[in-house]
């Protein structure tokens, strides 16, 4: 607790924060800390009232901030939902930002798997031509799970008026990058 104030830590791993405001020891009159993270991503800050000294206070805030967003741009999870959202808004560049220069793309057809990409110039150029071949491609995760660097999901994808399918992902995401990917067959 800060002296003279008031600490609301909201999220996952609030430990590191508390240790920080504990530390600083900065008398405010209330604080307002949020790491509402659905996706791990969402971060906030808001204080109020007279502060001794804004500038510290300002300081330990952005400090709190960069700690937690070096925390959550490796998580898995994480990187996944960024993935997903520039595949949303159909941002190639925004995509292999978070992909490993040498990462793999399959599809999973019963006993075999198909190389769909390696490498990143070959994901970047199938990432390309598939927008340009559904340009209203949109996905809508509909469950995730997290086992250690792998991420499971089902995933509805959308086109044109009112077409979708489910398929089932893996995604394995190693040094904050997705390194490996593997779809299983889509049904309606």
């Amino acid at each position: 607790m800060i002296p003279g104030g008031y600490t609301r830590v909201i999220g996952s791993a609030p430990g590191p924060f508390l240790a920080l405001f504990r530390a600083a020891s900065v008398p405010v009159g209330s604080l307002s800390f949020g790491l509402e993270s659905r996706n791990g991503c969402n971060l906030s800050s808001s204080y109020t009232n007279r502060f001794v000294n804004r500038d510290l206070l300002h300081r330990l805030v952005m400090d709190i901030l960069e700690a937690a967003s070096v925390q959550t741009q490796a998580d898995p999870l994480s990187v996944f939902y960024r993935m997903t959202a520039a595949f949303n808004a159909h941002d190639v560049e925004g995509m292999l930002a978070h992909v490993d220069d040498d990462v793999q793309w399959f599809s999973v057809n019963g006993d075999r798997m198909d190389v769909e990409a390696r490498g990143r110039e070959a994901f970047r150029s199938a990432m390309e031509a598939y927008f340009v071949a559904i340009p209203s491609a949109r996905s809508e995760i509909e469950s995730a799970v997290v086992s250690g660097a792998f991420v499971s999901v089902r995933e509805r994808a959308f086109w044109g008026d009112d077409q979708s399918q489910v398929a089932l992902g893996v995604f394995e995401v190693r040094h904050g990058r997705i390194l490996r990917v593997w779809y299983y067959p889509a049904s309606k």
